[in-house]
């Protein structure tokens, strides 16, 4: 799946090493500018993002600048180790990604070319299966290209993007056999066929005819197909003909692997739930052929469980607004 869209992005900075610092541009950090019709911010204190940047001058081969440097808002700017500066005539790129920890010790992790790449998989418990979503990262990614001339030139201001999908769901329970006292408890779910790791290939996009641009393009090859699970810490109750309960909160949904689902895949999430009182656990699936999940997207899936099975209503999907937290908010 591959995705180009227009970003803010991170900032760019070049190696200390110069004969005359005085007559050099020193790379600085904005913070994100919330007066714009934008809802994007990263800017908290000790908020942290991994920076990748190489530099060229005309067609000359390529020179790394940065490799997972670390970049902190410390509560007015955004701050580096050391001090880098532009360089006339050459052409910066960069690839930021945020969190800073989450391609720290990132499998495959390289950065060649002005593209960064790495695999990210969903954290599981001791026992392998079960998604450990309280510790899933809500990955944002942010480029910027830049060629620089001689002279002052503004400060890279910071737009993230989400690179992942947000899925939760709403089931209702309408038996007409039963009364309106009678319910059902949701107790988990099962990801049957899902892929929980991607390698994600990040580049800047080209400028064109423009001196700059935060746009990027993303590939994300979705694998590690399995079944996996995730338990609800308290048995959700839906109420006989009492409509959809979402099963986790809005800022707390469950951070899934980008990818899509072909019109012959037995991929599907399974419902684990009891009736009543009753021990015995149940399973009812809901079928994922045909359905996307898109970088980006929040996904909510509104089922009716029925005694003839498992009826999907609607599925609504919006742009992912909210991440997990009340600290950080992004387009």
């Amino acid at each position: 799946m591959t995705v180009l869209c227009a970003l803010q992005s991170c900032s760019s900075e070049v190696p200390d090493v110069v004969t005359d610092p005085g007559s050099r541009q020193e790379v600085e950090f904005a913070a994100v500018d919330l007066s714009r019709a934008i809802t994007s911010t990263v800017n908290y204190t000790g908020s942290k993002f991994s920076l990748f940047g190489d530099m060229k001058y005309t067609s000359s081969g390529l020179v790394e600048v940065f490799h997972g440097v670390e970049v902190e808002y410390n509560g007015g700017l955004w701050k580096y180790s050391g001090t880098r500066y532009w360089y006339p005539g050459h052409e910066h790129s960069f690839v930021a990604v945020h969190p800073a920890e989450a391609v720290k010790n990132s499998v495959g992790l390289s950065y060649a070319d002005s593209k960064l790449s790495f695999v990210y998989s969903l954290p599981m418990a001791a026992d392998g299966v079960t998604i450990d979503k309280a510790a899933a990262f809500d990955l944002l990614a942010a480029t910027h290209r830049r060629l620089y001339d001689d002279g002052v030139t503004t400060a890279v201001t910071l737009r993230f993007s989400h690179l992942m999908s947000l899925l939760n769901l709403a089931p209702a329970f309408v038996d007409n056999l039963m009364g309106n006292d009678d319910y059902i408890l949701i107790h988990r779910l099962e990801l049957s066929g899902v892929n929980t790791s991607a390698r994600f290939d990040i580049l800047p996009a080209q400028r064109l005819s423009n001196p700059q641009t935060d746009d990027k393009v993303v590939d994300i090859t979705p694998s590690g197909e399995s079944n996996s699970v995730i338990v609800l810490p308290t048995p959700v109750k839906i109420n006989n003909h009492q409509g959809n309960v979402s099963l986790f909160a809005d800022n707390d949904a469950i951070i899934i692997i980008p990818q899509s689902f072909a019109a012959g895949s037995d991929a599907s999430i399974i419902f684990h739930f009891s009736i009543n009182e009753e021990t015995t656990m149940r399973q009812v699936a809901l079928p994922l052929s045909n359905l996307n999940w898109d970088s980006g997207k929040s996904y909510l899936y509104k089922v009716t469980f029925e005694r003839s099975g498992l009826v999907l209503d609607k599925c609504e999907i919006n742009s992912w607004n909210d991440i997990k937290g009340d600290e950080i908010t992004v387009d």
